[in-house]
């Protein structure tokens, strides 16, 4: 039976099963970041990297935006760390501190940005849905806009998500309306939903006292983001005291979440001093 935990989407009423972030998985993407100049590469490969691990697929066309961001950060918070790590100047002191961020306070600010609507628009005897956007980091206006069309309902009440259509099909439907005001219904979304989310707040003693996304910017992409960039010698440093000091192997090693390799790193740091501790102890006559 194949591992999996269940991440409840309460936008969709449904749930996501999604097997553990390992840190084949998680290192894989950050070290895509780490060699990609591209933000829309970037994003690309965190979202194909995340939807690998979910078992139900019917529901990968279904997610929204902050569907998706949600779902990662809970991934980050159960395999990886329960917090992050924020580096803001302290309005007196000046001086650069590292305030840590629940994550779970994160999710619980994303899980309440998510908008619920849908705008309906008619053309001819299809019905198209607009919400908000579907990519995680959208690079331009364009992509933004073609990114808000969810579903489409044919005239025989059949759906279809928008996702779940091919790079070819999405360009031959968007090639098709043309003569709509579709995106015009769009723009006015984005207009009556632009007031900014908090999902951090810091307090007044630091020089930003919050961090706040919009629905249709890519702030969350930045925060996701920042999750994956990791020092590449701090990654290949980890491995090596697996397999060396710990005497595991790489492939093994692959198969822990960061999580569990961070406290069998504590075990093991533990029990050499307890070693080490016991050898000083003994007396040799």
């Amino acid at each position: 039976m194949k591992l999996y935990t269940t991440v409840e989407i309460s936008n969709l009423q449904d749930s996501v099963k999604v097997s553990p972030l390992t840190n084949g998985a998680f290192y894989n993407i950050c070290k895509f970041i780490n060699n990609s100049d591209s933000e829309k590469e970037s994003s690309k490969f965190i979202e194909e990297s995340i939807e690998s691990l979910i078992v139900n697929k019917d529901i990968i066309p279904k997610l929204k935006r902050t569907d998706k961001i949600y779902l990662i950060l809970k991934l980050y918070e159960k395999y990886v760390d329960d917090f992050i790590s924020v580096s803001c100047k302290h309005k007196q002191s000046e001086e650069l501190n590292s305030v840590g961020i629940g994550v779970g306070s994160i999710c619980d600010a994303i899980g309440e940005m998510s908008i619920d609507y849908f705008v309906k628009v008619n053309y001819e005897d299809i019905q198209i849905q607009i919400s908000e956007p579907t990519n995680i980091f959208c690079d331009t206006y364009d992509d933004l806009m073609a990114s808000m069309i969810y579903k489409i309902e044919d005239g025989s009440g059949n759906d279809y998500y928008f996702n779940s259509f091919s790079t070819a099909e999405k360009t031959r439907f968007l090639e098709s309306i043309v003569n709509i005001d579709l995106f015009k219904t769009c723009a006015q979304a984005i207009s009556d939903n632009s007031e900014p989310a908090c999902l951090i707040s810091l307090g007044n003693d630091f020089e930003f006292e919050d961090v706040k996304a919009g629905y249709f910017d890519n702030t969350l992409f930045a925060i996701v983001k920042s999750l994956f960039t990791v020092n590449l010698k701090h990654m290949l440093e980890n491995i090596y005291v697996y397999c060396k000091s710990m005497g595991g192997s790489h492939q093994h090693f692959e198969t822990l979440t960061p999580f569990e390799f961070a406290r069998m790193l504590e075990i093991h740091k533990s029990y050499m001093q307890d070693t080490k501790n016991n050898s000083e102890d003994t007396v040799d006559f």
